[in-house]
């Protein structure tokens, strides 16, 4: 992100690519008017927006490490307070599933004690649920806390969890993982979380490891300590949500400058956040406004980061069912989008320049992950290569020849004995699917952009799935 020089709000860039698509799965947005939100110039071969000053909102970063909150019960309410950290470096054991159950005292929260809870390794705690009864999150993991949609903004999710389960969040991020640990004492309850953001993959920021600890301590008397002792990561969700009444407002507080004689609060909580995700018809309306409607794909790079968890934008666009035989379900009209026809598909949102998908490939030392990860293939990635060398951007490349062929074979099926089988699901073809290419190729330089995209049709969950 650049400073602007005529205000001190922030201004974002985002050059934009009109030859290759990136696209992940084909998500819906309101077909409502876009509208311009930048100014556009161009410079080489790219085309470079500058976001209107405040298009995107402000950021609000996360700024509590090294501190403690402490939530003191005034009734059913709460004080709030930031003061110097405390911190309990006994953690006790580690913990092998979600449910605690406390057996010296029972924790006063939300009008009931209780004696059992579940720790979500994303940073939460959750009450009157039981393990069996957590529903997986997008990712196909079930860790016990609150789970929220996969493409969720935080800065919005934040208010929403009213609604939920009586809840604690700590440090609620989704995608972290790593252990958490349990220690019971006589007068409190101490669960420590030592979690890592994602890395390694291409939806990640990331290539290694990153350190976040923090603690909560669960007190007999129904105080609440929440202590932040090393955060690499900006954004999560931190509160309270006791369960309410209907009639109870839920403010968005600023912990930091919060002190013993603001509230008592019944619901407490601060979104930390980056800019808020563009809508895309925006984006496209911002292109095609100032240099006609000649395009017929978008990618978009930022300099800055979106409120979302994933480096990596679903797609957008009219996508009209102008070509025979392959007759997509979803459509958006095209003036939604400032065209008349020209404009398929393009990024939802833009891609952040410093993530993994944008680096030319592994930093040195990274380490070598799982099998959806590009660093398990380096050696037959270096082996297809001439000179020994892997070829540089193998994630955008692959990505992207993978989303442009989106739109030409996401939703073939198959006529077998005059029955027709989808190749699905939608929009990706089934795991495990086993249909080989008339002309295979091993060279990078035998292969065009859209057809590494339809062998990654069948590769796609190497690289995507959790």
């Amino acid at each position: 992100m650049k400073k602007s020089a005529r205000s001190s709000s922030w201004t974002g860039v985002l050059a934009l690519s009109v030859l290759l698509l990136y696209l992940t799965p084909f998500c819906a947005q309101e077909d409502e008017p876009g509208r311009p939100i930048g100014k556009i110039s161009i410079k080489g071969d790219l085309i470079v927006m500058e976001l209107d000053d405040g298009a995107l909102g402000k950021t609000n970063l996360f700024n509590l490490t090294g501190r403690t909150l402490r939530f003191t019960p005034e009734g059913s309410r709460y004080r709030v307070e930031s003061g110097a950290l405390q911190w309990d470096s006994d953690f006790g054991p580690e913990a092998d599933h979600p449910e605690v159950s406390l057996h010296q005292f029972a924790f006063p929260f939300s009008g009931k004690s209780w004696t059992s809870l579940l720790v979500g390794t994303t940073g939460s705690i959750r009450f009157g649920t039981s393990e069996k009864d957590i529903r997986p999150d997008p990712y196909g993991r079930t860790d016990g806390g609150i789970s929220l949609g996969r493409f969720d903004e935080l800065a919005e999710a934040a208010s929403t969890l009213i609604d939920s389960a009586p809840a604690i969040c700590v440090f609620l991020k989704p995608r972290m993982a790593g252990p958490h640990y349990v220690k019971e004492l006589p007068d409190r309850v101490v669960i420590t979380w030592d979690l890592t953001d994602p890395f390694g993959n291409l939806l990640d920021f990331t290539w290694f490891k990153t350190v976040n600890r923090f603690q909560a301590e669960l007190h007999r008397d129904g105080s609440i300590d929440m202590s932040y002792k090393e955060i690499s990561a900006k954004d999560a969700i931190v509160g309270i949500y006791p369960a309410h009444s209907g009639n109870e407002k839920a403010p968005a507080a600023h912990f930091s400058s919060l002190t013993s004689k603001d509230g008592p609060f019944a619901v407490a909580y601060e979104s930390f956040h980056y800019l808020a995700v563009p809508r895309p018809q925006d984006l496209s309306c911002t292109v095609i406004k100032a240099l006609g409607d000649r395009f017929d794909f978008l990618a978009y790079y930022s300099d800055f980061r979106v409120d979302n968890q994933e480096a990596s934008p679903p797609s957008d666009g009219p996508l009209e069912s102008n070509i025979a035989g392959i007759g997509p379900t979803h459509h958006f009209d095209p003036a939604s989008r400032c065209t008349q026809g020209r404009f398929q598909l393009g990024f939802d949102h833009p891609v952040y320049v410093a993530s993994n998908e944008m680096q030319d490939g592994p930093p040195a030392g990274a380490p070598v992950g799982s099998v959806h990860d590009i660093t398990f293939y380096a050696h037959q990635l270096a082996e297809a290569s001439p000179d020994g060398n892997p070829r540089p951007y193998n994630y955008a490349v692959g990505h992207l020849g993978h989303e442009v062929a989106h739109r030409w074979a996401a939703y073939v099926s198959a006529k077998i004995n005059g029955e027709t089988i989808s190749l699905g699901p939608w929009p990706h073809w089934a795991r495990g699917l086993q249909a080989p290419v008339a002309f295979p190729y091993q060279m990078p330089t035998e292969a065009s952009t859209l057809r590494r995209g339809l062998a990654g049709q069948l590769r796609w969950n190497l690289y995507a799935a959790p």
